[in-house]
């Protein structure tokens, strides 16, 4: 899932782009990446989540822009009382407040793929084939 504030565009941040960079990413390190569609009926089903958003920090001509960066997984949890209930719930997190000359927002894209980097090592970390965990590589992006 990707969550980008209009006018991102215009400094050549889209959402296909990030899509693509973040996928490739996840792929380069093993990490399956599935559809929405292809994850349904997968139990422990997951799904990366990369949101940004962005406003001017003083006035309209001034070149500073606050850009707010957010990755997370939400994971299919079941309750332990109750193993009929299952929602998603995040398991991991990361954020990111920086400000950005307006020339160089360009950069947010280098933010999102450190952030993501930091998932793939914290992922690959606690779902390693000696962790004993099965399917870990496992991750859906929607």
């Amino acid at each position: 899932m990707y969550d980008l504030q209009p006018g991102l565009e215009a400094y050549g941040i889209t959402t296909e782009k990030l899509q693509t960079d973040v996928e490739t990413l996840l792929r380069q390190h093993g990490i399956r990446v599935m559809s929405r569609r292809e994850s349904y009926g997968i139990p422990g089903r997951s799904c990366l989540s990369v949101q940004i958003g962005a406003v001017d920090m003083t006035e309209p001509d001034s070149p500073a822009v606050a850009v707010n960066i957010d990755v997370l997984l939400a994971q299919e949890v079941q309750l332990v009382r109750d193993s009929s209930v299952m929602c998603l719930g995040i398991t991991w997190q990361q954020s990111n407040l920086e400000s950005f000359n307006r020339d160089d927002l360009g950069l947010v894209s280098d933010r999102v793929e450190d952030i993501v980097g930091m998932f793939v090592r914290d992922y690959l970390a606690a779902n390693s084939e000696a962790a004993g965990v099965k399917g870990a590589n496992d991750t859906t992006e929607q």
